[in-house]
């Protein structure tokens, strides 16, 4: 099994690959956009998601079950069952979100934040196959 320390990655649902010209126009900045969902998930897969499939011998298709304690404005429990490819898919919700998650020591986690919901924690784990 893999052994690795902390990493951390964020994915926000509000891109900042805008900016104001000289004539108050809005313009795309393609030359140093960071930031932006597209790269968001491109950290997010080669730091966190291929790490952890690594960590716990997952691949895409293994069945994991997500985990929140505090979901909601109403802080209610509930879990998701789905495959280990889906789980970024399956966390966005329709609207502006930010995902944080960490992964540390084989071991995935996740906080969602948004208007309604103010740290919604994630984790997932194994689950078996019906």
């Amino acid at each position: 099994m893999l052994t690795m320390t902390r990493v951390d990655a964020t994915l926000t649902s509000d891109c900042n690959c805008e900016y104001y010209d000289e004539d108050d126009n809005l313009v795309p900045s393609y030359d140093e956009c960071f930031g932006c969902w597209d790269d968001s998930v491109y950290d997010f897969t080669e730091n966190i998601l291929y790490p952890w499939y690594a960590a716990n011998d997952y691949h895409d298709n293994t069945p994991i079950k997500i985990v929140s304690p505090n979901l909601g404005w109403m802080r209610q429990a509930g879990y998701k069952d789905t495959y280990a490819k889906d789980i970024l898919d399956d966390l966005k919700i329709n609207g502006d979100f930010t995902l944080r998650f960490t992964l540390e020591n084989g071991k995935l986690a996740c906080v969602r934040s948004s208007h309604d919901e103010m740290g919604a924690s994630f984790t997932f784990e194994l689950r078996e196959e019906e």
